[in-house]
């Protein structure tokens, strides 16, 4: 059924909010309060005279005279919410001097109070001037009477000449220019200091004007009751109404809760004696200058609203306006119950759920177009939009069709009340869909959300009828475009916002309608509410089967993410707007526990790489960029190359970390990544093909993750994907036991003396520790990661936790081998770290344990600052002792090639007076060490009386 889109059809039928009759009595008497205390009313005359102008072409304006003569007239239009220039020859009648009132019954009181509410803050925006200019602070004549406070924005302002009627000469009114714009950091009862923001386009002086900015005054609208108190669904729609258009003027606003809030605290406080006050703490506790109120008054066939702007610091009462509310029984703004395209251009009114902010024109082919707007004029033209204004909290299913004549531009589909922030190719608190006409822009289809960038999805090139649809489940919001309306084709386009609230946080259930704009032909649309409610997301999830992300319109439910994506053939999705080259650009999807350093878990990511795919990102933090090239601060996680793009290399990346190269996957195909974290413990591993463990799997293991990343805590660290690839699935496990293990002291020398093999576990032995990573070996032994074989000086080290073995006597034996890629092992005294020398380690007594392929397998003994020593070569392979022994004074290294016990071919060097030769060493600075780019198989160590 169609209505008329001009008046306010009401809702009865949604359940009355609940509230006490203590309440409803205190509102009625702070309402009767008010009308007492107001000193004076802002009738029509106040203002600019208001006219109703009729024309031949059947339309009709209302609002503010602004200017007229011979051959024109100009009139602000409360309906349209613009000015409109009539020519004298087309007008049929006009009325002047029309009240209040009746343009409030023509236009909508919505509309009327709105528009006088920004004219009275354009006239009484709080004004001041500059009083003194000093280097760092600018005082002002704003003050605490002023309504200044401490964070405002304050714009300072100067004249720039006359403006002149160029028919007459006569000055019309001075022009000004913003030249900077100020925070208010103190404010005082004479006068205010505040901070200057941003660039200056000339010095300020003193004299030049200064405005808090409109935006920071708010306006408080409702609660509108009934005569006798009760609850009223007449007025909480009209307050609604206000409430969008004041939004829709950028005029900040005062929700109902807040104000219900300060109403309730204010009860709490107050008598039935209501005074001015009462009015002033309302206003400071809602933080609002003006408020919105009156009654809605209900008789047998007609329901009225009295409704009054008041001034709460000073009671004027500023406007007061009476219309009728044409309520209907029916639920006006209902979707239809059948799922069928409604032509708009087949009658003079629109569907009944839609409504328009502007005149529009019916076209041949049935559809409607905004009328006056040039093709290139799309944020300038009107929006249609649903009356429901709560679409972000309900599942839906919404059509329109849409065409392009010789004249449109570009059509808009999307979700908020659509309203052009000011900015080129913006709607503020909105997210829409912007596609062009074959002829203007080559059919471009963009992806839009306000303070987001401008995603391409694609261009549909060809002439017809092309459908927009948008698909709402849960926070999954879906785009679709199917060009010439033709059905699934591979020329179809979608793009997929699959966590509303994260990417357009700023949408609620009264300012999120739906809506068309822009300059193209809208010829129909349909609209279906979906039944099935998705459930609300866990913030945990422990998932033991691969959940697709391309597959449903929505995510896991232990997932989430700002960005938008795009589904690809392999059920997978990609972030959208990001080049391959870009993977540290990119959006990312993050876990919505962000807790993950405290818990055990594996963490499977299927990924692949399409024709225009670069690098998969996986890891744990916060994913942020960091601003250096290559790095997510606060994050430690692995990127993995397409095999066309760096060679399928995998590297191991940790904040303010140097890069770690762990392999290469130079095949094609579905590719598994895995983390598992097991106590302190995180490995990532690398299974190509995903098929299973084979010799082209490797890993990277970080033993102490605490160590390595000691910025990771409870609050910063979800798991993240990101980068340029596809993310075909996820799965998540939680495990069992203890998320993070008791540190060990450092006193936690092992009671038994036997090897542990440091390759069987992903943790080390408990008395030792490493901030570095490293992989496992097949002898049961671990190499660090990233090094080549001449490396062997490099920063990573396995140290003990106890440093003070320059006071103990103790045996430390180490098993170590090499493999192909092995260079040279480093087992010493002391703290190991490299000194910025070529082959030393500063404050550290250490053998360098060549491997047979790298200088013949010499054995160096090395001291800082003293020569180093050679005392043999072990040219066999496989796997060697190396033996420290402490007693008193005395240091021995002994190696014994090949584990074989006692034999001629075993080495030894001896430092008989230890504190002579390494006088650094001290009981904070010398533990035990292990280093370099051989492979470290076992260890164990003895204290010795």
């Amino acid at each position: 059924m169609r209505k008329d889109s001009s008046k306010y059809l009401l809702n009865y039928t949604r359940e009355p909010v609940q509230r006490t009759s203590g309440f409803a009595t205190f509102v009625c008497i702070l309402t009767s309060a008010i009308v007492a205390v107001g000193a004076s009313i802002c009738s029509a005359k106040d203002g600019p005279e208001l006219v109703r102008v009729a024309t031949k072409s059947n339309e009709i304006h209302v609002g503010e005279l602004l200017t007229q003569n011979d051959r024109s007239i100009t009139v602000f239009d409360f309906k349209q919410d613009r000015v409109v220039e009539i020519n004298r020859s087309s007008v049929l009648s006009e009325d002047r001097g029309i009240s209040l009132n009746d343009a409030a019954r023509f236009a909508g009181l919505p509309a009327v109070i709105a528009r006088r509410i920004g004219v009275y803050f354009q006239r009484r925006k709080h004004a001041g001037k500059v009083a003194r200019v000093g280097a760092n602070v600018v005082y002002l004549t704003l003050n605490k009477s002023s309504g200044a406070h401490v964070n405002q924005r304050v714009a300072v302002l100067r004249g720039s000449g006359d403006i002149i009627d160029p028919d007459t000469g006569k000055v019309l009114g001075s022009a000004r220019e913003k030249i900077a714009e100020l925070r208010i950091t103190e404010v005082s009862e004479g006068f205010s200091k505040a901070r200057i923001l941003g660039d200056v386009e000339s010095e300020l002086q003193i004299g030049d004007e200064v405005e808090l900015e409109l935006n920071q005054v708010a306006v408080a609208v409702g609660p509108f009751l009934s005569e006798n108190g009760s609850a009223s669904l007449a007025g909480e729609h009209i307050a609604e109404e206000i409430f969008a258009a004041l939004v829709n003027k950028g005029v900040a606003t005062v929700g109902l809760a807040a104000i219900e809030r300060s109403l309730a605290e204010l009860q709490a406080q107050s008598t039935n004696s209501i005074d001015q006050d009462s009015l002033s703490r309302f206003g400071r506790l809602t933080g609002s200058m003006l408020l919105v109120t009156g009654t809605i008054n209900e008789r047998a066939n007609s329901v009225e609203a009295d409704l009054q702007v008041i001034d709460v610091s000073s009671g004027e009462r500023l406007i007061a306006v009476s219309a009728p509310l044409d309520v209907k029984s029916q639920k006006h703004d209902a979707i239809p119950s059948q799922f069928e395209f409604e032509y708009l251009g087949e009658s003079r009114s629109l569907p009944s759920y839609l409504t328009a902010t502007g005149y529009v024109d019916a076209t041949a082919n049935r559809g409607i177009r905004f009328r006056g707007f040039e093709r290139h004029e799309e944020y300038a033209a009107g929006v249609l939009r649903t009356r429901l204004r709560d679409f972000a909290n309900r599942d839906f299913v919404f059509e329109a069709l849409v065409t392009f004549g010789p004249n449109d531009g570009v059509a808009h589909l999307g979700l908020g009340l659509g309203r052009q922030d000011g900015q080129a190719n913006r709607r503020a608190e909105t997210v829409f869909l912007r596609i062009h006409s074959p002829e203007h822009g080559d059919g471009l289809v963009t992806q839009l959300g306000w303070q987001k960038q401008e995603i391409r999805l694609g261009n549909v090139r060809q002439e017809g009828v092309h459908l927009l649809r948008m698909i709402k489940r849960g926070q999954s919001l879906v785009f679709q475009v199917d060009p010439e309306n033709d059905g699934p084709t591979d020329d179809d386009i979608e793009t997929i916002v699959p966590e509303l609230d994260t990417y357009a946080p700023y949408l609620n259930g009264r300012n999120s309608p739906v809506f068309l704009g822009g300059t193209a032909t809208i010829l129909a649309t349909r609209a279906k509410l979906l039944t099935e409610n998705t459930a609300a997301p866990s913030s945990s999830g422990a998932e033991s089967e691969f959940e697709y992300l391309g597959e449903p319109a929505s995510f896991p439910k232990y997932l989430t993410t700002s960005a938008t994506l795009q589904r690809t053939p392999e059920n997978g999705v990609r972030i959208r707007g990001f080049s391959k080259h870009n993977d540290f650009e990119a959006g990312i999807i993050r876990t919505r526990s962000r807790d993950f350093i405290r818990r055990n878990f594996v963490f499977d990511v299927l990924v692949t790489f399409g024709p225009g795919d670069g690098v998969t990102h996986i890891g744990i933090g916060l994913g942020g960029k960091d601003g250096s090239a290559n790095r997510r601060a606060h994050s430690v996680f692995v990127r993995f190359h397409s095999p066309d793009h760096g060679d399928g290399a995998v590297t191991q990346l940790g904040w303010e970390k140097r890069d770690v190269s762990i392999g290469n996957v130079h095949q094609p195909g579905v590719h598994l990544l895995r983390m598992i974290k097991d106590g302190d413990s995180l490995a990532f591993q690398v299974d190509p093909e995903n098929d299973g463990p084979t010799n082209d799997d490797f890993e990277t293991v970080i033993p102490d993750l605490e160590g390595y990343a000691p910025y990771l805590n409870g609050k910063n660290s979800p798991l993240f994907i990101g980068g340029t690839g596809t993310i075909v699935a996820t799965r998540l496990t939680l495990m069992p036991g203890s998320p993070r293990q008791a540190k060990p002291t450092a006193s936690a020398i092992p009671n038994h003396f036997e090897y542990n093999y440091l390759g069987d576990s992903s943790s080390l032995p408990g008395y030792l520790t490493t901030s570095a990573a490293f992989r496992r070996t097949p002898e049961r032994g671990v190499r660090f990661s990233g090094h080549s074989k001449s490396d062997d000086f490099g920063d990573s080290v396995i140290q003990t936790l106890a440093r003070d073995f320059i006071d103990r006597n103790f045996v430390f034996e180490v098993l170590c081998t090499f493999g192909p890629d092995d260079g040279a092992a480093h087992i010493g005294l002391g703290t190991g770290r490299k000194d910025g020398s070529a082959s030393r380690r500063a404050e550290s007594v250490f053998i360098r344990f060549h491997s047979p392929d790298q200088s013949d397998g010499q054995l160096l003994r090395l001291g800082w600052q003293k020569p180093d020593v050679a005392f043999g070569n072990v040219r066999q392979k496989g796997i060697h002792l190396v033996r420290m022994i402490k007693k008193g004074d005395t240091l021995t290294f002994q190696v014994d090639p090949g584990n074989d016990g006692k034999t001629s071919d075993d080495l030894e060097t001896v430092i008989s007076e230890l504190r002579k030769f390494a006088p650094y060493l001290n009981s904070k600075n010398s533990p035990l060490f292990l280093g370099g780019t051989g492979t470290i198989v076992a260890t164990k160590l003895k204290l010795l009386p």
